[in-house]
């Protein structure tokens, strides 16, 4: 992520930190920013960066002050826009889903994540709005989301807003303190790599493991993360002009025998270079969530 019009990077530990902070001590500007935009177009890692946001802040690595995060989707505020309830209420429902306790004080010291700001529908009217600042008082969907926005409720949370470019014209410029661009640049790329090797890392240390090895079925070539796309054929495909990378790979075996552990160390060799440079990223998926998906 890149804040618009600047080079510099924007990571989750300043994505609510002004630039200007040093000048911030002499003045009676603040060093942290409420409400953030990001902006970028499909797929190029808005999600991505959301939930290394939330990965770092549950590891405690940056924004400390911010005690709950609350992820809301616009599409699914679409589906409230008759209800009528106060920002409290919001907030009870929210956390009971998810049987999580924050106290009062807490609550006011949380950062909203409001994703797919192009699917809103909702009329976001910042201009006739009634105002609302009582975290008690019943409004529409509408009226908490705006005044939230605004400052009016919970002035000391902070606000992160995701949309693609045709939707950032849905909030007043003035309402946003810090637009950034998500560009999927190589740098991002390196923090996935961090990411991965602090989380599998550990695994290399047990010996027992080191005996684990995968072969391709019905022949004795040893496959390792190097070659697991790669077809053994390669100089024939070279000579026809065909592509020596395979694309679709299945990898069986009974449990406990070491599918996980093999994975896990795809990911580590790929983290730290040693193979398939001319991957971008890696997306892991359970078959057993996705059923739950519908």
């Amino acid at each position: 992520m890149f804040e618009s019009g600047k080079k510099n990077l924007i990571t989750p530990k300043n994505l609510f930190t002004n630039n200007k902070s040093l000048i911030s001590k002499f003045t009676d500007m603040s060093k942290n920013v409420r409400t953030v935009l990001m902006e970028g177009v499909p797929g190029v890692g808005k999600t991505f960066q959301t939930k290394m946001f939330m990965k770092d802040w549950e590891n405690k690595k940056s924004n400390k002050h911010i005690k709950a995060l609350v992820s809301l989707e616009f599409a699914e505020l679409n589906t409230k826009k008759d209800e009528v309830k106060s920002m409290k209420s919001l907030l009870n429902d929210f956390f009971n889903q998810r049987n999580v306790s924050v106290s009062k004080d807490d609550k006011k010291k949380i950062c909203f994540i409001l994703d797919g700001l192009e699917n809103c529908k909702l009329p976001l009217d910042f201009e006739n709005n009634k105002k609302v600042k009582d975290l008690k008082k019943e409004a529409s969907m509408d009226e908490l989301l705006t005044n939230l926005i605004k400052g009016n409720l919970l002035p000391e949370a902070h606000i992160w807003i995701i949309s693609q470019p045709k939707g950032v014209d849905k909030i007043p410029s003035k309402h946003i303190n810090k637009t950034v661009q998500c560009q999927g640049e190589a740098k991002e790329e390196k923090y996935l790599k961090e990411v991965i090797l602090e989380k599998v890392g550990q695994q290399e240390s047990d010996p027992k493991l080191s005996e684990i090895v995968m072969f391709e079925s019905g022949k004795k070539n040893l496959i390792t993360p190097k070659d697991l796309f790669t077809n053994n054929k390669s100089l024939f495909f070279i000579l026809h002009g065909m592509s020596k990378n395979v694309r679709t790979v299945l990898m069986e075996g009974v449990p406990g025998v070491g599918k996980t552990f093999q994975t896990k160390m795809f990911m580590k060799d790929w983290a730290e270079e040693n193979s398939n440079k001319h991957i971008k990223a890696l997306v892991t998926l359970d078959f057993a969530e996705l059923n739950t998906k519908g």
